[in-house]
């Protein structure tokens, strides 16, 4: 008899310089049509997330508390697996922050715990 193990993955984000791990995203979903200028797409979503040094984060935070002008940056996310093998991959050029929410209890220790983040972007590619 065979075990059915079922694999982990989970989602690496590169925002610039910063490096998140989140465990949902959703918005990846897209077609030749939504890639035509013009064309609204959903914005990205990130669920339940960690940013390893929270200090590099620490300028989205500043611009979401005092309403600054938000740095726009490409953006990479890599589906992983439970070996951290990228299966999937996805460049989102001009990306920035709509919305954030920060789980304040855990906040701040090594980790920056992200409970949701939001972002928009201007083109979406599949790079693997």
């Amino acid at each position: 008899m065979t075990e059915n193990i079922q694999a982990s993955y989970y989602f690496k984000v590169q925002y610039g310089k910063i490096e998140m791990s989140f465990q949902e995203v959703s918005g990846l979903d897209f077609s030749s049509s939504s890639l035509k200028e013009g064309i609204k797409h959903s914005p990205l979503r990130f669920k339940r997330g960690l940013c390893q040094n929270w200090k590099s984060f620490q300028l989205i935070i500043d611009a979401f508390n005092n309403l600054c002008k938000i740095p726009v940056k490409n953006l990479t996310i890599s589906l992983l697996n439970s070996d951290a093998e990228v299966i999937r991959a996805w460049q989102c050029l001009h990306a920035y922050p709509i919305k954030l929410d920060l789980d304040t209890l855990k906040y701040p220790t090594d980790f920056l715990t992200i409970e949701n983040l939001e972002m928009e972007y201007s083109v979406i590619t599949r790079t693997k």
